[in-house]
């Protein structure tokens, strides 16, 4: 009778930790889903596109930090405020370039995404 109950309990126990398991698992594969599409966001922003392209799903961050000639500057994904990117463009001097559309602003240089807490001034 006593090992017909102990069978019983770890019957319970078991089937119990597998049905945690499996929702835990659900919950776990949508974070991983989301993230995953987050990433491929971060990553699709290329050398060769331009800063409208960049424009369409990174913000520039706050913060004291470069305009993207000498020293690249940092973008957050609108999507996710702790993904960024570093950024630098082509741009012929710091002159003429203050006139150059987003259009035609062409992106050299980005890092890859990395995760930051959000900087805003």
């Amino acid at each position: 009778m006593k090992i017909g109950v102990l069978l019983f309990a770890g019957l319970l126990v078991v089937t119990g930790a597998s049905v945690r398991h499996v929702a835990q698992d659900i919950d776990d594969k949508a974070h991983q889903d989301w993230l995953e599409a987050r990433y491929k966001e971060a990553t699709s922003i290329q050398p060769g596109m331009t800063r409208a392209d960049l424009m369409k799903l990174f913000d520039q961050e706050g913060g004291l930090q470069g305009d993207g000639l000498q020293a690249p500057a940092r973008y957050v994904l609108k999507n996710c405020f702790l993904i960024h990117i570093d950024v630098t463009f082509d741009r012929p001097t710091r002159e003429a370039s203050r006139n150059v559309p987003d259009e035609q602003l062409k992106i050299v240089e980005v890092s890859k995404p990395y995760l930051a807490r959000l900087v805003i001034d």
